[in-house]
C-alpha cells in the first residue's frame, strides 16, 4: 500500500510540542523477551494488516538488514574546522555562484557566515548549517503537506514550481550534495540517507523537502521528535524530549536547491553493541497490552531507529542569572546523549499531523506524541 498523506511537518534539531504534563503518554512496562538481533523481525509478515482493536499495523513492513546492534553516546564537544568546512558547504550550495569574498566570521567570530546583498544567507556554528537562497519560497499552511516515503515511493512522480520530478532523484541529488559537503568529514562513522519527501505549497509555487537520517550500521537516527513534558527532579525544573540531527533540504524544482539545514560534527563518544533486544513482535505485545482501551491507531509504518530521550534541568530558575545560565549549559556538554534503538510507529492524527508512537526496544518504555495544538 502506498504511504502519501497529508501531514504536518516536524523537521528540526529539536522540536517540541506544546503539551500539558500527563506521565500516561511516557510509560514503563514489563519488557518482553529480548531476542538476537538477528531475529528482531521474525515473524513480520503475519502482523502485516493486522488489526489489534486499539491499532492497526501497516499493510506492507519492510525489514531492515541489521546485523549489529548498539546504544552510543554523542561526544557534544568534538567541532569541525569551521573556515575551510563553511566554505566548501557554502560552495556546494550556491554552485556556480559562489563567491568566495562573500564569506566572512560573525562580529564575535562565534560563527561563519556568507553574505548578500548585506544580509546573512549561510551561517555554520559548528553545531549546524542554516542555508537559504534569496528569493526563496515560504510555506503557506503547514498542515497541508503530501508526504511520501522515498523506500516505498520511489517512482513518486512530484509536479514542482520547477518541473516535475521522481522522489528518487530527490533523493540521489540531496545524497550528492551531502557528499560534496565532505559528509567524511561532517558526520565520521555515519552515512546520510533520505527518508522522507514532503510536498507543500509557497508563496513561490509547489516545493518539496528531503528529509535525512544518519544511519549507524544500517539503523537510522530518528527523524521525528515530536514528544515533550515538563517535570522537577533535584529542586529543578527539567524538560524531557526527544533530539535528533537535523537534514532537511527544500527544493522548488529538480535542480534547484533553495534552503538546506543539517547538523554537522556528529560522533561517537562511546558504544555498547547488543547481542539481543525486544523483537517488533514484543513491541507490538507492548502496545497491545498497554495502549487504552479507546485508542484507534492507524500506522502508516514501523522501523527501528536509534532515538535519544533525554531529561534535562531547563534553567528556567536562572533566566535573570546570565552566569548560572552559562554554568548550566557548560555543565551539559559533559552529559553525553545516549541513543538507543527503539521501534518507531507512524501514523497520522485527526488533524494531519504526523505522530509516533516509540517502544524503547532495550527496557519496553513507551512514549507517545502529543498533536500539536497551535
Amino acid at each position: 500500500m502506498k504511504i502519501r498523506k497529508v501531514i504536518a511537518l516536524f523537521c528540526a534539531a529539536i522540536m517540541l510540542t506544546a503539551c500539558a504534563e500527563n506521565d500516561a503518554d511516557q510509560q514503563q512496562t514489563d519488557s518482553a523477551e529480548a531476542k538476537p538481533v538477528s531475529e528482531l523481525y521474525e515473524g513480520y509478515e503475519e502482523l502485516q494488516g493486522n488489526d489489534y482493536e486499539v491499532f492497526t499495523m501497516p499493510e506492507k513492513i519492510l525489514p531492515q538488514g541489521i546485523d549489529k546492534l548498539y546504544t552510543f553516546t554523542r561526544n557534544k564537544r568534538f567541532t569541525v574546522e569551521q573556515e575551510q568546512n563553511g566554505k566548501r558547504v557554502f560552495k556546494a550550495f550556491w554552485g556556480k555562484e559562489f563567491d568566495e569574498s562573500k564569506c566572512a566570521y560573525s562580529a564575535y567570530d562565534t560563527y561563519y557566515t556568507y553574505n548578500e546583498d548585506g544580509e546573512e544567507t549561510g551561517s555554520f556554528d559548528n553545531g549546524s548549517f542554516i542555508l537559504q537562497k534569496a528569493g526563496s519560497g515560504r510555506i503557506k499552511d503547514d498542515k497541508a503537506i503530501t508526504y511520501y516515503s522515498v523506500e516505498q515511493e520511489p517512482d513518486a512522480v512530484i509536479q514542482l514550481a520547477g518541473g516535475s520530478v521522481k522522489t528518487s532523484e530527490l533523493a540521489e541529488k540531496t545524497k550528492q550534495f551531502i557528499a560534496d559537503c565532505g559528509a567524511d568529514v561532517l558526520y565520521g562513522d555515519f552515512s546520510v540517507e533520505p527518508m522522507w519527501v514532503t510536498v507543500f505549497d509557497t508563496d513561490k509555487g509547489i516545493n518539496a523537502s528531503v528529509i535525512c537520517a544518519l544511519y549507524y550500521c544500517g539503523v537510522p537516527t530518528d527523524t521525528f521528535t515530536n514528544y515533550y513534558k515538563t517535570g522537577q527532579k533535584d529542586g529543578q525544573m527539567t524538560d524531557t524530549y526527544y533530539i535528533a540531527p537535523m537534514l532537511t533540504l527544500q527544493f522548488a524544482g529538480p535542480d534547484d536547491l533553495r534552503t538546506a539545514r543539517f547538523s554537522s560534527g556528529i560522533r561517537i563518544y562511546d558504544k555498547k553493541e547488543l547481542t539481543s533486544a525486544i523483537t517488533l513482535k514484543g513491541a507490538v505485545s507492548l502496545l497491545e497490552k498497554e495502549l487504552a482501551e479507546y485508542s484507534d491507531y492507524d500506522f502508516l509504518s514501523v522501523r527501528l531507529c536509534y532515538c535519544c530521550l533525554l531529561t534535562r534541568p531547563n534553567g528556567e530558575e536562572y533566566a535573570d542569572d546570565e552566569s548560572k545560565m552559562k554554568e548550566l549549559k557548560e555543565s551539559l556538554l559533559d552529559i553525553h546523549d545516549e541513543f538507543v534503538p527503539t521501534w518507531c510507529f507512524y501514523y497520522l492524527t485527526l488533524a494531519g499531523q504526523m505522530e509516533l508512537i516509540k517502544v524503547n526496544a532495550i527496557t519496553g518504555e513507551i512514549t507517545i506524541d502529543k498533536e500539536q495544538t497551535s
